[in-house]
């Protein structure tokens, strides 16, 4: 089974997990309790954004547009979603 995921860490262990899964679905995992405050998960988008920005640019990528695309993406997105969200609590 091929797998890819992303994991970002914070102090030593992962506050986000994400895994695109054979059918191109992916699969989140959160840690919230990483941080008090919701609103600190947008720091942590958008810095998730520039290093997506960074491995393109790194590929021949500009890196303006490349943030451009993303950004308009995740606004459409937040607005009218393609998928739904299925939430699931920690074992």
């Amino acid at each position: 089974m091929t797998q890819k995921t992303v994991k970002i860490v914070l102090s030593g262990r992962p506050v986000l997990i994400a895994c695109q899964r054979e059918d191109d679905s992916i699969e989140v995992t959160l840690d919230v309790t990483s941080y008090g405050e919701p609103g600190v998960w947008g720091i942590l988008i958008a810095d998730l954004v520039e290093h997506v920005a960074s491995a393109y640019e790194q590929n021949g990528w500009n890196r303006e547009q490349v943030l451009s695309a993303v950004r308009t993406i995740v606004l459409k997105e937040m607005a009218h979603p393609t998928d739904k969200i299925i939430s699931k609590e920690a074992n």
